[in-house]
């Protein structure tokens, strides 16, 4: 075994010099599918696919545009392994005898050109890679600058980059104090902080990979194996028809992509929507969870991150729609790729055009205000106090000066009273 041999020899050796210096401080389908057709078909989105500067397994393994990271990646892994102390050949072995399974993670004619020793070995360095770049930051980090430490955390959560969780279960198991760490991912849409304790298993569904679990996390509930409905359409409703029913709108919490909620009070109705911050990492993100579940979609498997995208798209007619939303507190802009509002207009129609909602939270949501906007003295009621509000209290001064004339009304209606009914 050509590859392991060699790899445990320059462990040895650095473990010599270590000495001598001072220590530092058989699935449904494919798990690991590649991205579907209709998501690569859409304009600019392969961007949103292809690693930046890293491969992980073997889809894009062996591209000269990663060869540089590849030698960071092995004397990072040959450091990580000699600071640990790490049973080398005990973790290869283990993986070796799962690597049937691991195959069947991924596409069939796309590992046959690895032999088992070599899907093994790759196995070894790309799940020693990934967990020392996400449990080991400060130790990976100080080998990089700063643009590639981000790049490397977005491409870790690409689904063509994703290693099956047996793999990574191997390290957990093989390398001592690791359980007491976490799994962090800081990002403010999806605030992702799990014990590496707890990572396998999600309200008892098992963990695919990295993906998988970021995906799962962020359904907050939990219940992301209920499919339901499908072929129902969303009520198209947009933002300004509903808020001038006097539907208010609001932020929820953030990274629970399935708590959206709608309640109806006499007059007013409340729309609550997990809130979205849209940078360069979002965009990467969404993509690689929509074609995740849209690669799983044949099964008993709720797609909560499509279904979000498309109750948004049930509330956007235009740019206006989205700036009411960002006025609303559910969407924010940072610095990336979508330069305008239009672009994300785009974004989110692309999707709705090519996939189909089945969060049941969703269509709920979106019956509730169907329901609300039909009854006629809500209606009434609602859109006269909205039409007021949107009138005349536009402006601080507007507002002022409508309370200041229903004090006058006041105070002259009292004097009026008084002076036909003088108290004896």
């Amino acid at each position: 075994m050509p590859f392991i041999d060699d790899f445990i020899v320059e462990i040895e050796t650095d473990s010599a010099h270590k000495t001598t210096a001072s220590a530092p401080s058989s699935p449904e389908g494919r798990r690991i599918p590649k991205v579907p057709q209709a998501l690569l078909s859409l304009k600019n989105w392969q961007l949103y696919f292809e690693p930046a500067a890293v491969s992980m397994g073997p889809y894009h393994h062996g591209n000269t545009k990663y060869e540089r990271v590849e030698i960071i990646k092995r004397k990072l892994v040959r450091q990580f392994f000699v600071q640990q102390m790490a049973p080398v050949r005990d973790i290869y072995d283990k993986i070796h005898d799962q690597i049937k399974e691991v195959r069947d993670y991924y596409e069939k004619h796309l590992t046959d050109g690895f032999d088992d020793e070599k899907l093994t070995f790759m196995m070894l360095l790309d799940g020693a890679f990934l967990i020392l770049c996400v449990l080991f930051r400060q130790i990976c980090f100080s080998a990089v600058t700063i643009r590639e430490r981000s790049t490397f955390l977005r491409d870790f959560v690409l689904l063509e980059n994703q290693i099956p969780r047996m793999v990574i279960e191997v390290f957990l198991d093989s390398i001592g104090g690791l359980n007491s760490k976490f799994f962090c991912f800081g990002h403010p849409s999806f605030p992702f902080f799990v014990p590496v304790a707890e990572w396998g298993r999600e309200m008892g569904t098992a963990v695919d990979h990295l993906l998988h679990k970021l995906q799962m996390t962020s359904t907050g509930d939990g219940q992301a194996n209920k499919v339901a409905n499908k072929g129902i359409v969303f009520q198209r409703k947009n933002v300004r028809e509903i808020m001038a029913k006097g539907i208010r709108l609001k932020g929820g919490k953030p990274g629970n992509f399935d708590s959206v909620s709608f309640s109806s009070g006499c007059i007013y109705g409340e729309l609550i929507v997990p809130p979205l911050f849209m940078d360069d990492f979002t965009l990467t993100y969404l993509s690689n969870l929509i074609a995740y579940e849209k690669s799983r979609g044949h099964s008993n498997y709720q797609c909560v991150i499509t279904s979000y995208i498309c109750f948004l798209d049930s509330l956007i007619d235009g740019v206006e729609d989205i700036l009411e939303l960002q006025s609303a507190g559910i969407l924010y802009f940072s610095k990336c790729s979508l330069h305008q509002e239009e672009d994300l207009f785009i974004f989110i129609k692309e999707i709705a055009l090519n996939f189909n909602p089945d969060s049941g939270n969703y269509f709920h949501a979106s019956a509730m205000i169907r329901k609300h906007m039909e009854a006629k003295w809500i209606i009434n009621i609602g859109t006269w106090l909205t039409e007021v509000s949107m009138v005349y209290c536009r402006s601080p001064w507007t507002g002022i000066a409508v309370l200041a004339g229903f004090v006058l009304f006041f105070l002259t209606a009292t004097q009026t009273y008084f002076t036909i009914f003088p108290r004896k």
